[in-house]
């Protein structure tokens, strides 16, 4: 898997290459996971069924991270159990 520097990543949002980012907050933004995915899926010859489990698993505990942080600076509220 290719890994990309975040100014490749913002060179190929803006050449309209790479899906466009969601600022979440200041200084944070994330992509729609099922339009990186499919982004991966054209940019993979082969074995993209292991690509996209591998991109999946990686940014759900990106986004869980992300939540975790946002709920204890009180953005989002917490879970109510």
């Amino acid at each position: 898997m290719n890994r990309y520097t975040a100014q490749h990543i913002l060179r190929l949002e803006k050449q309209g290459k790479f899906p466009k980012r969601i600022k979440l907050v200041e200084g944070r933004a994330a992509w729609l996971l099922p339009e990186v995915l499919a982004w991966r899926e054209q940019k993979s010859s082969k074995g993209s069924d292991t690509v996209a489990a591998r991109i999946r698993k990686h940014l759900v505990q990106v986004l869980t991270f992300f939540l975790v942080k946002l709920r204890a600076l009180r953005i989002i509220p917490a879970r109510k159990t």
